[in-house]
């Protein structure tokens, strides 16, 4: 399984850049392709999970947002963590154990941000360096027992801030598997709008903010009513204006 690492470095010419292993451990320094493609979903800067597959099967997990306990930039903000497991069909059991530890974590119920930060180290020459076999899938999944029951392919979305839907979503993560459809699939983040993971088609969707469409639609028909309102009280004026006319036309007896 690939593993990425996104973190920055203390001085000013150390962004964010993004650090990684692949299956043999050769060292890989690009933003993997499948955070390229569905991180418009998230918002990064804040805890936020997401599962994806990709049209090869792969599947991600994306994990951002994760503040170092210790590390600042230059100019003396917390350090944000981002970890990214690139697994085959195979690993999804793994990474959904995974999944459910970071929901956790979010909560304060686990330790793998932790984990996470301490394998995060700064570094003089390239910022920070990550020691990936701290965070290697197989072991951060040992702790959690998952099943392997057919999901309800019934499409949710809500409120992140909504903690039974956290809930509901660690439950299933633990005992169903995740669609077969490629696509982004399980989202968890801050401000987003309901209605784009709705237009992603994500299975299981949860941000902070409510859904745009619905809240436009109400405006919309408020809009509409107040328009017809306008119309009839013209039209009754015309009405009234035409009616006084023909009574107090001048030269009428």
């Amino acid at each position: 399984m690939k593993i990425y690492v996104q973190s920055s470095g203390v001085s000013e010419k150390h962004d964010y850049s993004w650090q990684g292993i692949d299956e043999n451990q050769k060292r890989i320094n690009e933003e993997p392709t499948l955070v390229t493609k569905f991180k418009s979903l998230i918002q990064v800067e804040a805890p936020s999970l997401l599962l994806a597959r990709g049209e090869n099967r792969e599947i991600l997990l994306l994990v951002t947002g994760m503040q170092a306990k210790e590390r600042t930039d230059y100019r003396s903000r917390k350090i944000r963590n981002s970890v990214a497991w690139v697994g085959r069909q195979e690993d999804e059991p793994i990474l959904r154990a995974i999944a459910v530890r970071i929901l956790q974590s979010f909560r304060g119920e686990d330790s793998l941000k932790e984990e996470i930060d301490r394998s995060v180290e700064p570094d003089t020459e390239e910022g920070f360096q990550v020691s990936f076999d701290v965070i290697e899938a197989r072991e951060l999944a040992q702790s959690i027992e998952v099943e392997n029951n057919p999901p309800n392919p019934k499409s949710k979305i809500g409120l992140s801030t909504d903690e039974e839907n956290t809930n509901k979503l660690v439950e299933e993560l633990q005992k169903c598997q995740l669609p077969k459809k490629t696509g982004a699939l399980v989202v968890f983040t801050g401000i987003k709008s309901q209605s784009v993971l709705q237009d992603a088609g994500v299975w299981r969707g949860y941000c902070s903010l409510e859904d745009q469409k619905k809240m436009a639609g109400s405006v919309n028909e408020t809009d509409r009513e107040g328009k017809k309102n306008t119309i009839l009280i013209v039209g009754l004026l015309v009405v009234l204006i035409v009616v006084l006319w023909f009574v107090f036309q001048p030269g009428k007896k």
